[in-house]
């Protein structure tokens, strides 16, 4: 799951300050989210290895997240983590 915040911000000028900082901000609260798996992907998986293909996982996710998603979409070695 992904955890976002959220803010608001408003200025009564006529011009947007140059950065983002200048504005004040107002916590709103937070959202999780969560980006399902295609329930087609541990097939296609599975049919790579079948085939003699290596398959790995590149992402931008922390360790963990990335080894359970490579758990749920059926990866050999989940565990295996590059950092």
């Amino acid at each position: 799951m992904r955890i976002l915040g959220v803010a608001k911000a408003s200025f009564d000028g006529n011009t947007l300050p140059t950065i983002q900082h200048d504005l004040h901000f107002e916590f709103i609260g937070l959202i999780g989210r969560i980006d399902p798996i295609r329930n087609t992907v541990p097939q296609a998986i599975q049919e790579c290895y079948n085939a003699g293909i290596k398959v790995i996982m590149i992402t931008g996710d922390y360790p963990t997240t990335a080894q359970h998603i490579g758990k749920e979409i059926g990866l050999e070695h989940p565990e295996y983590v590059i950092l």
